[in-house]
């Protein structure tokens, strides 16, 4: 696998969790989500890939594997890279892996389908250091610091005079990486019209699956 592979999600790999494959199954048996990234890269050398790297899309742990690469390749920390590169120069003051002691009186519950709360901000698992940083999902933020990082994507890298991207870093992001074999998208289902760039998920044609986004949407 390349690392285009691992941005795009055409890596082989997969999360263990959408899935009853053996494949899947040796995942949950792994634990390849309960230890470090560290931990992560060690259990998944050990099992199978679910298919040949650029065969198929699936939601994976590639981005989480990612983060391990910044961590060997930067000799920090996941979360303290993305502090030093992206959430301090952004002035993202309100984002990390973890919400601090002194923010906890603003942290908001997460609610389900319902109303029903299944994660509460007094009990929250974010309300001390994760085990692993995950790339793929492990951040808490306000709406103020996500649009600040939005905002910098929608500019093609820049925000309030300074660089963080290439333009052309932002292109490949935000247009479809998929070779014409894989059609679309899907995580346990199908989304005609939805192809994949580097990390976002792109609008290349129109279908009923979310009929009302346009062309060239990416999210």
């Amino acid at each position: 696998m390349t690392v285009e592979d691992l941005i795009r999600q055409t890596a082989g790999l997969t999360y263990g969790l959408f899935g009853d494959t053996d494949v899947d199954k040796a995942y949950q048996k792994a634990g390849v989500l309960n230890g470090s990234l560290e931990d992560m890269g060690a259990s998944l050398g050990k099992l199978r890939l679910l298919y040949h790297p650029g065969e198929r899309w699936v939601y994976s742990v590639a981005i989480d594997v990612l983060g391990r690469l910044v961590e060997k390749a930067s000799g920090k920390s996941f979360g303290d890279f993305l502090q030093e590169r992206l959430f301090k120069p952004l002035n993202m003051k309100d984002t990390g892996f973890h919400v601090p002691a002194d923010k906890v009186d603003r942290f908001a519950g997460n609610h389900t389908i319902g109303l029903l709360v299944i994660d509460h901000p007094k009990k929250s698992r974010y309300l001390k250091p994760p085990k692993m940083e995950s790339g793929g999902g492990g951040l808490v933020s306000t709406t103020r610091d996500y649009l600040r990082f939005l905002q910098m994507i929608a500019n093609g890298g820049t925000f309030e005079g300074k660089r963080y991207l290439k333009q052309e870093t932002v292109n490949l992001m935000t247009t479809n990486q998929l070779s014409e074999s894989i059609p679309f998208i899907g995580v346990g289902d199908e989304r005609p019209g939805l192809g994949f760039g580097l990390g976002f998920s792109v609008r290349i044609g129109d279908s009923e699956w979310d009929s009302g986004s346009r062309l060239g949407e990416y999210d």
